[in-house]
């Protein structure tokens, strides 16, 4: 996934967001998605799903925009929603992950 940054040219400055290491085949059965959040631990920016697995489900990662307006990642969850949990007006993130889905186990 690319993101292009203004520029005073006619050509975007392409910068690279996010990138699969590996083939994955169900993105290209549909298994990707893009969906905007709002209010979202304070946060405004893009939910992109990316289907891993037929049990695995989705990793769902949570773009935002920094001040000077790069996009930087937030979270990373599992099949993830959002929810006001602790009902204090604001979203919070809620996976089904145990942990974080690139970490060494020990």
């Amino acid at each position: 996934m690319l993101y292009a940054l203004s520029n005073s040219g006619e050509n975007p400055n392409w910068q690279i967001l996010i990138r699969l290491a590996d083939e994955n085949f169900y993105v290209n059965d549909g298994g990707f998605s893009a969906t905007e959040f709002s209010g979202v631990l304070g946060y405004d920016g893009w939910k992109l799903s990316i289907v891993v697995g037929a049990s695995a489900g989705a990793l769902d990662y949570y773009i935002a925009q920094r001040s000077d307006g790069l996009p930087c990642l937030l979270t990373i969850g599992n099949n993830a929603l959002e929810a006001d949990i602790d009902e204090d007006g604001q979203q919070e993130i809620v996976s089904i992950l145990d942990e974080h889905p690139f970490s060494a186990k020990s």
